[in-house]
């Protein structure tokens, strides 16, 4: 996690203690910007219906002919899926706004047409993967926090 003052590193180490290490799922936001140019962009919807194990998602309502509208390494979010997927290449947008991402890992779950996606910052439900939790100081006195979370895929 970045670094905090200590009100808000003992605020999370005590949330981090109650969730008793694998028992409890909960969720957390992304805190880096994807660095796709239309990471901005809040009316992305898939375009036409995706099955299980599909890994090419055709969308649309990008800003037309968007050079990165997404890039490699970006994560994005369908509604009404728990799992979080990586964008596989660089890809452009249409003069229509629409393109068609790589992804991985494949679908998990089946894609319905106009689903909506998140294109930057998804949420991710989590467990923790163990009871180890780790925090230490610096000269300024800020904390940072360390603790490894495995997604739940469901």
């Amino acid at each position: 996690m970045p670094t905090m003052t200590q009100t808000q590193a003992q605020s999370i180490f005590a949330f981090l203690q109650s969730q008793k290490g694998q028992s409890e799922n909960f969720t957390i936001t992304y805190p880096t910007d994807n660095l796709g140019a239309s990471k901005d962009e809040t009316d992305i919807l898939v375009n036409g219906a995706q099955s299980v194990g599909d890994n090419t998602i055709a969308m649309d309502g990008f800003a037309a002919s968007t050079t990165g509208a997404l890039k490699a390494g970006d994560l994005i979010k369908f509604a009404n899926h728990s799992k979080v997927y990586m964008v596989q290449s660089d890809i452009d947008s249409n003069s229509s706004g629409e393109l068609t991402v790589l992804i991985s890992p494949n679908l998990v779950a089946a894609l319905a047409d106009n689903e909506a996606v998140t294109v930057n910052k998804p949420s991710f439900t989590v467990y923790l993967e163990n009871n180890e939790i780790m925090y230490s100081t610096d000269a300024s006195g800020l904390y940072s926090i360390s603790f490894d979370v495995r997604e739940v895929i469901s």
